[in-house]
């Protein structure tokens, strides 16, 4: 019995990789083949009964793509030859290449080309993560870091790319632990300074202005003149007021609605007050939010070997090997 249920966790955890796979092709891929992908994914999801949100034990931080390029590669015994080892710096070069000319999706083909004969080098998958920062695939960026940090534990480089990508999914606490492990590593570098007293700053607002979901203060909300004149203006427009009405009307005569009604008034509601007052909702947002801008971390590597990458809007160390 305990040997079927290791069977079954592992073709479990083996379809959510699969699937997990789909998803993350489909984020890079153009309109036709991301709905190919969407289909594939929703087909796999429905012959297995699994989902790839569902829990799992399976760690978010397995790739399906590095597992079989590592198991499909020659073993550490084996010596890579000369030609194949050229083979690869090959395919890096062009992605290199690929990235000066802006294209991300392209350049990350070659350097999984190159990563494929070669697994063991650790630029491949800094480079690799370079083109999905570019593209916003911060989850991704994560992965091939700690793949590259892996193979190379002093690869400074890649654990300031691997703070960024933290930064940006607001794992704040862990980008300040990437850009630690790069400063000891390169302690003259000044941007990855500079990117952690940006995290810091991040940490320390955060923790200030998280709000308490289950407890909001009213009273914050009520001592705002504004915001209460703004709510006087919403309750005498009309449209709000018929609404209203309706809900009341609802209550006075004793009915006792479905849930779709409830939630067709309520849609109904949000609807006018976005259309007749949309600042009194942004308003609103901010006040329970604790909504607050934040600095983007600094990205403007000006080493040689990596000089193939335009600068980002934001200036993140994007940059290829």
């Amino acid at each position: 019995m305990q040997q079927a249920e290791v069977c079954s966790k592992g073709k479990s955890n083996l379809v959510i990789a699969i699937l997990r796979f789909l998803q993350d092709e489909a984020q890079i891929s153009d309109p036709d083949k991301k709905e190919s992908l969407e289909v594939a994914v929703q087909c796999i999801e429905s012959a297995f009964d699994v989902n790839s949100n569902s829990d799992s034990e399976l760690p978010e931080t397995v790739n399906l793509l590095h597992l079989f390029t590592e198991a499909s590669s020659p073993t550490k015994k084996e010596k890579l030859s000369a030609e194949s080892i050229s083979e690869a710096e090959s395919y890096k070069n062009e992605g290199n290449e690929l990235m000066r000319q802006g294209l991300f999706k392209e350049a990350i083909e070659k350097y999984t080309e190159a990563i494929r004969i070669n697994p063991d080098n650790a630029v491949y998958y800094s480079n690799r993560a370079a083109a999905y920062s570019r593209l916003d695939l911060h989850e991704c960026v994560v992965e091939n870091c700690e793949c590259a940090v892996k193979l190379d534990p002093t690869y400074g480089k890649a654990y300031g790319r691997l703070g960024i990508a933290y930064s940006r999914l607001n794992m704040f606490k862990k980008a300040r632990d990437a850009y630690l492990k790069a400063i000891e590593l390169d302690p003259t570098n000044e941007m990855y300074q500079s990117n952690l007293n940006l995290v810091k700053e991040q940490l320390s607002s955060h923790e200030d202005s998280v709000p308490n979901d289950r407890n909001v203060d009213i009273n914050q909300f009520m001592a705002n003149p504004n915001l209460l004149n703004m709510a006087s203006e919403m309750l005498n427009d009309p449209g709000i007021r018929n609404v209203m009405s309706g809900l009341l009307q609802m209550g006075n005569e004793g009915g006792n609605p479905n849930i779709d009604v409830l939630l067709s008034m309520g849609q109904q509601l949000a609807e006018q007050m976005q259309i007749n007052n949309p600042s009194f909702v942004d308003n609103l947002r901010r006040q329970f939010s604790g909504e607050q801008g934040g600095n983007v971390p600094v990205n403007n590597s000006n080493s040689s070997e990596e000089s193939c990458d335009k600068p980002h809007s934001s200036k993140e160390e994007g940059n290829s090997s």
